[in-house]
């Protein structure tokens, strides 16, 4: 439900991948990245639109949501106005969390992660619009993984050589950080720079996606949540 997002319209704007200095890398020619494989960083976010079924637990959308390609036309709540955006791609009501996953992670995040760049998923969107689902799941069946667990699954099926995944899990509830990957919640120091922020969260490293899985299971289960009009388990913290 698209009906808290200011007016958007957004180009794709994108350069050249950077090129690494001398001294970044081994001189090994063969070792080298292949600047053609590289492809292109973007300079903005990529937005893409999901739009939750009516009537998922309980949730009452504001309807006259209309969709038009790339294009989402939605009214302005309290306002005798329509606002639209254009984003990179919408995913309508019968969409399943593998569309999600391929169309955002598979074909976007996941090119740039085997380069070896950062990338970021964020969710935005009201309460019950379905940001924790579509990231997290619900546990219940395979199909409803969410994207955090089939790209940890992704990644290690990849068959990378000397592959090692570490994680964090981190909780931003009522202005404290709070450590959810060990069994009694933990509050964590923030050490901010211009460029990087610092913690003393604790750091678990897997070799396998099996428990890497397992362990994350065991971090959602510590989160705090909260019964709403719109989600009966819905994420208070971030």
């Amino acid at each position: 439900r698209p009906n808290l997002l200011r007016p958007l319209r957004l180009k794709p704007v994108q350069r050249e991948a950077p090129r690494f200095a001398s001294g970044d890398v081994e001189d090994d020619a063969a070792d080298a990245p292949d600047e053609s494989s590289q492809g292109e960083i973007l300079e903005r976010p990529l937005v893409y639109v999901r739009v939750r079924p009516d009537g998922a637990d309980n949730a009452k959308s504001e309807g006259g949501i209309k969709v038009d390609g790339t294009n989402v036309t939605y009214p302005v709540p309290k306002k005798d106005r329509k606002n639209t955006i254009s984003v990179e791609h919408v995913f309508e009501e019968t969409a399943s969390q593998e569309d999600v996953f391929q169309k955002v992670v598979r074909e976007q995040v996941m090119t740039y992660i085997l380069q070896g760049f950062r990338a970021c998923i964020f969710a935005f969107g009201i309460t019950g619009s379905g940001k924790s689902y579509t990231i997290l799941g619900n546990g219940e069946q395979v199909e409803s993984q969410g994207l955090l667990q089939r790209t940890i699954q992704d990644l290690f099926a990849q068959d990378l050589d000397n592959f090692s995944m570490s994680m964090q899990a981190i909780q931003l509830h009522r202005h404290r950080f709070e450590d959810l990957g060990v069994a009694q919640k933990e509050l964590v120091k923030v050490n901010s720079t211009m460029h990087v922020d610092k913690t003393d969260c604790s750091e678990h490293k897997f070799d396998s996606a099996a428990p890497a899985l397992e362990w994350l299971d065991g971090a959602l289960t510590r989160r705090n949540v909260k019964a709403t009009g719109g989600n009966k388990v819905s994420s208070r913290s971030h």
